[in-house]
């Protein structure tokens, strides 16, 4: 039994850190990231010994040295004893004057033993009164600025250590290239956004038709879902795609994408959150019919993709030309860093602060998957704790950021300024780097070396996969309950809409004898 409970920990580890299999980290990755585990937990002792160091052992040793060489104690007692002569001279004057007080109406009452006794007693209730203690010996403090001094540098010590972590100097200015979808799935997902256009366009009125025409916007797809820097796209997440084409997509960046986003950020999948994945248009002919290109900006994500999908499907073929993603460096009065065109099939990922834009296409049309990624602490739908690690979030540059920036929206514009002043530190700080992550030579010269290498990605999302089916089963027969998937109703990419969760309940009505469609029939 403790060997099952043994291996029951281990794939639920497994399950939630999806690490990039050995073959994938030995054979195919050109560039190997950092270890994230390992460089947090050093940092991690070296926080923890600088603030020991700084609160607790240089405060004690100081005072220890202090009291054996009495410094500052010779100096305390020198003005102590100056103050208790100074008030001793006091005391005498105080007491003259009372005595002859004293002589004089004793002499006026004829009672000269009285007057005496209380001469003495004055005298004594005086020099009480003003006694000043001299400080003990073994009593010694640190002056009042040692302590605001140590937790200044405990402080700075943090904030330096945490500005040389990975998180903001490796992946915040990382831009990273690697496969994802192969070519027979970039076309399918090219025909699955003409036809949920197509079926966007048939829903539309004869009002809503004449509207968008006198709009100039092709019918069927949006132009105004982003206010700042408008594309001309349709939503994965909202628009009419079959839950088959969900599905698809779902389980290709579940199995391909989120391992390598681990990989490259040190954020375990549970982290993640999709605030919005869409297939954008370019077409250089007809303005009307898509955008030729997209000013420069950056995003509101923590991690932003795009995935090349090609031109109209026709035989694999690439029907367009121009076209990529520029990259900017605001540090140096946007000054241009570097300009990817990648094949098709093949993601670009960067984080959401680093300046783009897209470059105009010269002919033809182009397609392009687009998603924002966020780090989430709780899980907006349960509220659990995520397992996000605290130099992902609160000691990472871009993630205060875009936080920062994002109080604006609540009327706090002075936190603009924050945001600004944090990106520009990181523009100077940490150099931008371009990494190809499969190699570029063989990844070129032949097709089936790529699709190796999602094969065995998927191979190993599939082992994950059959691992859960087991610990399922070793958790129904213990409870002898019949133990659901605790995350099918929680999707990184279509949250609620979970088109897993729509299927469980297609078929749970089809047992009970209805015909209910929770989503669109196949195309």
């Amino acid at each position: 039994r403790t060997h099952t409970q043994h291996n029951t920990h281990t794939i639920v580890k497994q399950i939630n850190i999806m690490l990039l299999p050995p073959q994938i980290e030995n054979e195919y990755l050109q560039h190997k990231p950092p270890l994230y585990d390992d460089e947090r937990y050093e940092i991690g002792k070296r926080m923890i010994s600088t603030v020991i160091l700084c609160v607790f052992l240089i405060p004690y040793v100081t005072c220890d040295v202090m009291k054996k060489y009495k410094v500052f104690q010779n100096r305390r007692n020198k003005a102590a004893k100056a103050q208790q002569e100074k008030k001793a001279v006091n005391v005498d004057t105080k007491v003259e004057k009372k005595k002859g007080k004293g002589k004089k109406d004793a002499k006026s009452n004829g009672k000269n033993t009285k007057g005496k006794e209380e001469e003495e007693e004055v005298a004594t209730t005086i020099q009480e009164e003003v006694e000043v203690e001299v400080p003990e010996e073994e009593k010694v403090y640190l002056p009042w600025y040692a302590m605001p001094f140590l937790n200044t540098v405990a402080f700075l010590s943090i904030v330096i250590l945490s500005l040389t972590t990975s998180n903001n100097s490796y992946a915040s200015r990382g831009i990273f290239q690697t496969p994802i979808f192969t070519h027979d799935e970039c076309t399918r997902l090219i025909k699955a956004a003409l036809v949920t256009a197509s079926r966007n366009a048939a829903s539309l009125t004869d009002v809503e038709k004449r509207q968008v025409r006198d709009k100039g916007i092709l019918e069927g797809w949006h132009s105004s879902r982003h206010n700042k820097y408008p594309t001309t796209d349709l939503s994965v997440i909202d628009d009419a795609f079959t839950m088959k084409d969900r599905l698809l997509v779902e389980e290709k960046l579940n199995d391909r994408l989120v391992p390598i986003v681990e990989r490259l950020y040190g954020v375990v999948p549970k982290a993640l959150h999709c605030s919005d994945l869409f297939i954008v248009r370019y077409d250089a002919n007809d303005s009307s019919l898509g955008q030729t290109s997209l000013d420069a900006h950056t995003d509101s994500s923590d991690i932003s993709f795009n995935i090349l999908l090609g031109s109209a499907p026709s035989d694999n073929a690439i029907n367009f030309e121009g076209g990529g993603t520029r990259f900017y460096n605001r540090a140096k009065s946007k000054q241009v860093y570097i300009d990817i065109q990648p094949p098709i099939g093949n993601a670009i990922i960067h984080t959401g602060a680093i300046l783009h834009e897209g470059l105009p296409i010269t002919s033809g049309t182009r397609y392009i998957l687009v998603g924002f990624l966020q780090f989430q602490r709780t899980n907006q739908i349960s509220g659990q704790y995520t397992g996000l690690s605290p130099f992902a979030s609160l000691l990472s540059v871009d993630w205060l950021s875009l936080r920062s920036l994002r109080v604006v929206s609540f009327g706090a514009e002075k936190f603009t300024i924050v945001g600004n002043l944090l990106r520009y530190w990181n523009d100077v700080y940490a150099p931008h780097f371009h990494v190809r992550l499969v190699e570029q030579g063989r990844m070129a010269s032949s097709k089936e070396y790529r699709e190796e290498f999602l094969k065995i990605l998927d191979g190993a999302a599939q082992k994950v996969r059959e691992q859960l089916e087991r610990l399922k089963l070793f958790k129904s027969k213990q409870s002898k309950k019949k133990v659901d998937d605790e995350d099918d109703s929680v999707s990184i990419w279509f949250g609620k809409n979970d088109p897993r969760k729509v299927k469980k309940m297609e078929e749970e009505e089809k047992k009970r004898g209805n015909t209910v469609n929770y989503a669109n029939s196949e195309f």
